[in-house]
Protein backbone atom coordinates (compact mmCIF):
# COMPACT_ATOMS: atom_id res chain seq x y z
CA UNK A 1 0.00 0.00 0.00
CA UNK A 2 3.07 2.10 0.01
CA UNK A 3 3.24 1.87 -3.87
CA UNK A 4 3.17 5.29 -5.93
CA UNK A 5 0.27 3.76 -7.19
CA UNK A 6 -1.86 3.90 -3.86
CA UNK A 7 -2.87 7.35 -3.63
CA UNK A 8 -5.16 8.95 -1.17
CA UNK A 9 -7.90 8.71 -2.84
CA UNK A 10 -7.23 5.20 -3.85
CA UNK A 11 -6.97 3.77 -0.99
CA UNK A 12 -10.26 5.59 0.51
CA UNK A 13 -11.63 3.64 -2.18
CA UNK A 14 -10.21 0.54 -1.25
CA UNK A 15 -11.42 1.05 2.39
CA UNK A 16 -14.87 1.71 1.90
CA UNK A 17 -15.02 -1.33 -0.90
CA UNK A 18 -13.78 -3.57 1.80
CA UNK A 19 -15.31 -2.14 4.89
CA UNK A 20 -18.23 -0.49 3.79
CA UNK A 21 -17.82 3.14 5.30
CA UNK A 22 -15.40 5.96 4.97
CA UNK A 23 -11.90 5.18 6.11
CA UNK A 24 -10.88 7.10 8.92
CA UNK A 25 -8.68 10.22 8.36
CA UNK A 26 -5.70 9.05 10.88
CA UNK A 27 -5.46 5.94 8.65
CA UNK A 28 -5.05 8.30 5.26
CA UNK A 29 -2.78 10.76 7.04
CA UNK A 30 -0.49 7.58 8.71
CA UNK A 31 0.08 5.95 5.28
CA UNK A 32 0.70 9.59 3.56
CA UNK A 33 3.67 9.72 6.37
CA UNK A 34 5.16 6.24 5.86
CA UNK A 35 4.88 7.32 2.18
CA UNK A 36 6.77 10.25 2.69
CA UNK A 37 9.14 9.24 5.10
CA UNK A 38 10.33 5.90 2.77
CA UNK A 39 11.11 8.62 0.12
CA UNK A 40 13.02 10.78 2.26
CA UNK A 41 15.14 7.86 3.65
CA UNK A 42 16.18 7.07 -0.05
CA UNK A 43 16.82 10.88 -0.35
CA UNK A 44 19.08 11.73 2.75
CA UNK A 45 21.25 8.77 3.03
CA UNK A 46 24.48 10.25 2.27
CA UNK A 47 23.94 13.51 3.62
CA UNK A 48 23.34 11.69 7.57
CA UNK A 49 26.51 9.56 6.34
CA UNK A 50 28.31 12.63 5.97
CA UNK A 51 26.94 14.10 9.27
CA UNK A 52 28.40 11.39 11.18
CA UNK A 53 31.84 11.86 10.14
CA UNK A 54 31.61 15.17 10.48
CA UNK A 55 30.82 15.11 14.03
CA UNK A 56 33.77 12.68 14.69
CA UNK A 57 36.13 14.81 13.38
CA UNK A 58 34.85 18.11 15.25
CA UNK A 59 34.89 16.17 18.13
CA UNK A 60 38.37 15.19 17.98
CA UNK A 61 39.30 18.67 16.21
CA UNK A 62 38.87 20.84 19.31
CA UNK A 63 40.64 18.59 21.51
CA UNK A 64 37.84 16.48 23.48
CA UNK A 65 38.17 13.24 24.44
CA UNK A 66 36.41 10.23 22.38
CA UNK A 67 34.82 8.15 24.14
CA UNK A 68 35.02 4.91 23.05
CA UNK A 69 32.25 2.08 24.07
CA UNK A 70 30.58 -1.13 22.42
CA UNK A 71 27.05 -2.68 22.71
CA UNK A 72 27.93 -4.58 25.61
CA UNK A 73 28.91 -1.27 27.79
CA UNK A 74 25.74 0.43 27.49
CA UNK A 75 22.49 -1.77 27.69
CA UNK A 76 19.18 -1.16 25.82
CA UNK A 77 17.50 2.11 27.57
CA UNK A 78 14.07 1.21 28.71
CA UNK A 79 11.20 3.33 30.39
CA UNK A 80 11.73 2.85 34.07
CA UNK A 81 8.82 0.44 35.34
CA UNK A 82 7.48 3.96 37.84
CA UNK A 83 6.99 5.86 34.84
CA UNK A 84 3.26 5.88 34.16
CA UNK A 85 0.24 7.58 34.90
CA UNK A 86 -0.19 6.33 38.41
CA UNK A 87 3.46 7.12 38.99
CA UNK A 88 2.17 11.17 39.12
CA UNK A 89 0.09 10.59 41.85
CA UNK A 90 3.27 9.74 44.19
CA UNK A 91 5.28 12.67 46.22
CA UNK A 92 7.82 14.46 43.87
CA UNK A 93 11.15 13.28 44.71
CA UNK A 94 13.78 15.91 45.34
CA UNK A 95 14.50 19.52 46.06
CA UNK A 96 11.15 20.76 44.45
CA UNK A 97 11.79 24.07 45.88
CA UNK A 98 14.80 24.86 43.98
CA UNK A 99 13.20 24.51 40.87
CA UNK A 100 10.81 27.45 39.43
CA UNK A 101 7.18 27.59 40.04
CA UNK A 102 7.10 29.15 36.49
CA UNK A 103 8.71 30.46 33.17
CA UNK A 104 7.50 31.57 30.21
CA UNK A 105 3.77 31.62 31.26
CA UNK A 106 3.92 27.65 31.63
CA UNK A 107 3.45 26.29 35.44
CA UNK A 108 6.47 23.71 35.29
CA UNK A 109 5.74 20.51 36.35
CA UNK A 110 7.01 17.03 37.52
CA UNK A 111 8.62 14.57 35.03
CA UNK A 112 5.77 11.86 36.20
CA UNK A 113 3.21 14.94 35.66
CA UNK A 114 4.51 15.13 32.24
CA UNK A 115 4.47 11.16 31.30
CA UNK A 116 0.59 11.20 32.61
CA UNK A 117 -0.29 14.27 30.27
CA UNK A 118 1.92 11.99 27.53
CA UNK A 119 -0.45 8.95 28.42
CA UNK A 120 -4.02 11.14 28.63
CA UNK A 121 -4.15 11.06 24.90
CA UNK A 122 -1.96 12.58 21.94
CA UNK A 123 -1.73 16.39 22.39
CA UNK A 124 1.00 18.86 21.29
CA UNK A 125 0.60 21.50 23.83
CA UNK A 126 3.64 23.40 25.36
CA UNK A 127 4.57 21.22 28.89
CA UNK A 128 7.49 22.61 30.70
CA UNK A 129 8.88 20.19 32.81
CA UNK A 130 11.75 20.16 35.63
CA UNK A 131 14.16 17.37 36.78
CA UNK A 132 18.11 16.45 36.21
CA UNK A 133 20.30 15.91 33.90
CA UNK A 134 23.86 15.64 32.85
CA UNK A 135 25.92 15.92 29.89
CA UNK A 136 28.27 13.15 28.41
CA UNK A 137 31.28 13.41 26.76
CA UNK A 138 31.66 13.44 22.81
CA UNK A 139 31.81 9.53 21.90
CA UNK A 140 32.36 7.53 18.81
CA UNK A 141 29.40 6.04 17.44
CA UNK A 142 28.83 2.76 15.15
CA UNK A 143 28.10 3.73 11.53
CA UNK A 144 23.91 4.43 11.35
CA UNK A 145 23.09 2.46 7.96
CA UNK A 146 19.53 3.55 8.07
CA UNK A 147 18.75 7.30 8.11
CA UNK A 148 16.81 8.65 10.92
CA UNK A 149 13.92 10.93 10.80
CA UNK A 150 14.30 13.93 13.02
CA UNK A 151 11.92 12.64 15.99
CA UNK A 152 14.44 9.10 16.13
CA UNK A 153 16.88 8.96 18.97
CA UNK A 154 20.67 8.99 17.70
CA UNK A 155 23.33 7.51 19.17
CA UNK A 156 25.04 8.17 21.56
CA UNK A 157 21.91 10.18 22.78
CA UNK A 158 19.96 6.86 23.25
CA UNK A 159 21.70 5.41 25.99
CA UNK A 160 22.72 8.73 27.43
CA UNK A 161 20.24 11.53 27.10
CA UNK A 162 17.71 11.43 30.42
CA UNK A 163 15.65 13.75 31.90
CA UNK A 164 14.69 12.21 35.66
CA UNK A 165 12.53 13.17 38.30
CA UNK A 166 15.25 11.72 40.83
CA UNK A 167 18.95 13.18 41.47
CA UNK A 168 20.41 10.32 39.96
CA UNK A 169 23.04 9.19 37.60
CA UNK A 170 22.18 8.12 33.98
CA UNK A 171 25.88 6.83 33.09
CA UNK A 172 29.57 5.76 34.31
CA UNK A 173 32.97 6.00 33.42
CA UNK A 174 34.58 2.41 32.74
CA UNK A 175 38.32 1.93 32.38
CA UNK A 176 37.33 0.98 28.84
CA UNK A 177 35.09 3.75 28.11
CA UNK A 178 31.41 4.40 29.48
CA UNK A 179 27.94 2.61 30.64
CA UNK A 180 24.44 3.79 30.42
CA UNK A 181 22.83 3.46 33.30
CA UNK A 182 18.75 3.52 33.09
CA UNK A 183 16.83 5.24 35.66
CA UNK A 184 15.24 4.04 38.10
CA UNK A 185 13.00 6.53 38.73
CA UNK A 186 10.03 8.28 36.34
CA UNK A 187 12.47 9.74 33.37
CA UNK A 188 11.63 11.01 29.73
CA UNK A 189 13.98 11.09 26.84
CA UNK A 190 14.33 14.16 25.56
CA UNK A 191 15.22 15.38 22.08
CA UNK A 192 17.55 18.51 21.51
CA UNK A 193 18.15 19.06 17.91
CA UNK A 194 20.83 21.30 16.44
CA UNK A 195 18.62 24.29 16.12
CA UNK A 196 17.64 24.65 19.85
CA UNK A 197 18.93 27.57 22.02
CA UNK A 198 20.84 25.99 24.74
CA UNK A 199 22.35 27.27 28.14
CA UNK A 200 25.98 27.89 28.38
CA UNK A 201 27.14 25.04 30.90
CA UNK A 202 30.12 26.97 32.36
CA UNK A 203 29.71 27.60 35.72
CA UNK A 204 27.15 25.01 36.52
CA UNK A 205 28.27 23.21 39.86
CA UNK A 206 28.65 19.72 38.07
CA UNK A 207 31.48 18.50 35.69
CA UNK A 208 30.89 20.06 32.24
CA UNK A 209 31.22 16.39 30.53
CA UNK A 210 30.65 14.27 33.71
CA UNK A 211 28.09 12.11 35.23
CA UNK A 212 27.04 14.16 38.15
CA UNK A 213 23.07 15.25 37.47
CA UNK A 214 22.33 18.97 37.89
CA UNK A 215 19.17 20.22 37.71
CA UNK A 216 17.25 22.20 34.90
CA UNK A 217 13.46 23.03 32.98
CA UNK A 218 12.79 22.07 29.48
CA UNK A 219 10.17 23.55 27.58
CA UNK A 220 8.56 21.03 25.01
CA UNK A 221 6.04 18.97 23.84
CA UNK A 222 5.01 15.05 22.82
CA UNK A 223 3.31 14.08 19.79
CA UNK A 224 5.17 16.22 17.69
CA UNK A 225 3.25 16.03 13.96
CA UNK A 226 6.68 15.45 12.53
CA UNK A 227 6.06 11.89 14.01
CA UNK A 228 4.37 10.65 10.85
CA UNK A 229 8.27 10.75 9.13
CA UNK A 230 9.41 7.50 11.68
CA UNK A 231 9.33 4.06 10.94
CA UNK A 232 7.56 3.30 14.60
CA UNK A 233 5.32 6.16 14.90
CA UNK A 234 3.68 5.67 17.98
CA UNK A 235 7.22 5.38 19.58
CA UNK A 236 7.93 8.89 18.13
CA UNK A 237 4.63 10.25 19.30
CA UNK A 238 6.01 9.94 22.29
CA UNK A 239 9.07 11.41 22.74
CA UNK A 240 9.76 14.68 24.62
CA UNK A 241 10.81 17.34 21.77
CA UNK A 242 12.44 20.00 23.45
CA UNK A 243 12.22 23.71 22.34
CA UNK A 244 14.47 24.96 24.85
CA UNK A 245 16.45 24.89 27.65
CA UNK A 246 14.96 27.56 29.70
CA UNK A 247 16.61 27.33 33.52
CA UNK A 248 19.95 25.44 33.91
CA UNK A 249 21.14 24.83 37.86
CA UNK A 250 19.49 28.07 38.97
CA UNK A 251 20.21 30.65 36.07
CA UNK A 252 17.54 31.74 33.65
CA UNK A 253 18.75 30.72 30.19
CA UNK A 254 18.06 33.49 27.19
CA UNK A 255 16.81 33.00 23.95
CA UNK A 256 20.09 33.54 21.79
CA UNK A 257 20.26 32.64 18.25
CA UNK A 258 21.56 29.77 17.05
CA UNK A 259 24.15 30.23 14.29
CA UNK A 260 24.74 26.78 12.78
CA UNK A 261 25.89 27.95 9.31
CA UNK A 262 29.44 29.25 10.57
CA UNK A 263 31.08 32.21 8.06
CA UNK A 264 27.89 31.98 5.92
CA UNK A 265 26.49 35.66 5.32
CA UNK A 266 23.15 36.34 5.60
CA UNK A 267 21.20 39.33 4.06
CA UNK A 268 18.56 38.93 6.92
CA UNK A 269 18.98 39.75 10.72
CA UNK A 270 17.56 37.57 13.58
CA UNK A 271 15.19 40.61 14.29
CA UNK A 272 14.15 40.78 10.27
CA UNK A 273 13.42 37.26 9.89
CA UNK A 274 11.54 36.96 13.20
CA UNK A 275 9.31 39.53 12.29
CA UNK A 276 8.28 38.24 8.78
CA UNK A 277 7.12 34.72 10.92
CA UNK A 278 6.02 37.25 13.79
CA UNK A 279 1.87 35.81 14.93
CA UNK A 280 1.53 33.83 11.61
CA UNK A 281 0.77 30.59 13.56
CA UNK A 282 -1.44 32.48 15.98
CA UNK A 283 -1.33 34.66 18.59
CA UNK A 284 2.86 34.70 19.57
CA UNK A 285 3.54 34.14 23.49
CA UNK A 286 6.67 36.25 23.61
CA UNK A 287 9.55 36.19 21.35
CA UNK A 288 10.35 33.48 19.34
CA UNK A 289 13.51 31.25 19.11
CA UNK A 290 16.02 32.07 16.29
CA UNK A 291 18.40 29.59 14.61
CA UNK A 292 20.19 29.95 11.35
CA UNK A 293 20.98 27.13 9.41
CA UNK A 294 22.36 25.54 5.68
CA UNK A 295 19.80 24.43 3.46
CA UNK A 296 22.31 21.33 3.31
CA UNK A 297 21.46 20.78 7.60
CA UNK A 298 17.64 21.53 7.42
CA UNK A 299 16.54 17.92 7.26
CA UNK A 300 17.86 17.42 10.76
CA UNK A 301 14.88 19.55 10.70
CA UNK A 302 12.41 18.53 8.86
CA UNK A 303 13.23 16.83 5.62
CA UNK A 304 10.11 17.18 3.75
CA UNK A 305 11.84 20.52 2.79
CA UNK A 306 12.52 20.53 -0.67
CA UNK A 307 15.07 22.11 -2.42
CA UNK A 308 16.18 24.31 0.85
CA UNK A 309 17.75 27.49 0.01
CA UNK A 310 21.63 28.28 0.85
CA UNK A 311 20.61 29.51 4.03
CA UNK A 312 17.15 29.14 5.86
CA UNK A 313 15.96 30.66 9.46
CA UNK A 314 14.51 28.41 11.45
CA UNK A 315 11.90 31.06 13.48
CA UNK A 316 10.04 28.77 16.56
CA UNK A 317 7.67 30.71 18.77
CA UNK A 318 5.06 29.35 20.82
CA UNK A 319 1.41 30.47 19.94
CA UNK A 320 -1.71 30.35 21.69
CA UNK A 321 -3.58 28.08 20.16
CA UNK A 322 -7.95 28.10 21.41
CA UNK A 323 -6.59 28.62 24.85
CA UNK A 324 -3.01 25.61 24.82
CA UNK A 325 0.09 26.93 24.08
CA UNK A 326 1.71 25.13 20.99
CA UNK A 327 4.92 25.57 19.15
CA UNK A 328 5.28 26.24 15.48
CA UNK A 329 7.75 26.23 13.11
CA UNK A 330 8.34 28.65 10.37
CA UNK A 331 11.24 29.13 7.51
CA UNK A 332 12.71 32.10 5.91
CA UNK A 333 14.63 32.03 2.97
CA UNK A 334 16.90 34.58 3.55
CA UNK A 335 17.87 35.35 -0.16
CA UNK A 336 14.29 36.00 -1.31
CA UNK A 337 12.06 36.68 2.27
CA UNK A 338 9.84 33.86 0.99
CA UNK A 339 7.98 32.18 4.56
CA UNK A 340 7.15 28.71 4.94
CA UNK A 341 5.80 26.57 7.89
CA UNK A 342 5.82 22.97 8.88
CA UNK A 343 2.52 21.18 9.06
CA UNK A 344 1.16 17.86 9.59
CA UNK A 345 0.69 17.73 5.93
CA UNK A 346 4.13 19.14 4.96
CA UNK A 347 5.96 22.20 4.39
CA UNK A 348 3.41 25.04 3.10
CA UNK A 349 4.37 28.33 1.69
CA UNK A 350 2.62 31.79 3.43
CA UNK A 351 2.04 34.80 1.39
CA UNK A 352 3.62 37.55 3.42
CA UNK A 353 1.79 41.08 3.14
CA UNK A 354 3.85 43.71 4.17
CA UNK A 355 1.81 47.24 5.68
Amino acid sequence: MTDPLWDDDRLRRAYVDRFGRQAPHLLVTTMAGVRSSRRIQRRLAPAWAAGIAAVLVTAVGIGLAVVRFTPADIPEPTEPATASPTASAQPTSGPVGDFPLEVLGLPVISVSEAIARREAGPEGTELAVRGWTSTAPPMSCPAQLEPLTPLELRCPERFTSWLTERREPTWERLPSGMRGIPPSGPAIQPLIRLEVPREPLDGIDAEPHGPEPFPVVLVGHFNDHRSLLCPDIESCRRHFVVDTRVWVAGRPAGRETVVVADGAVARLTPEQAGQIAKGKGGAPMGPPWIALLPGTAIDEVDPRFENPPALLWVVREMANDSGRPVARTFFVDDATGDLYTSKAGGILRITVIID
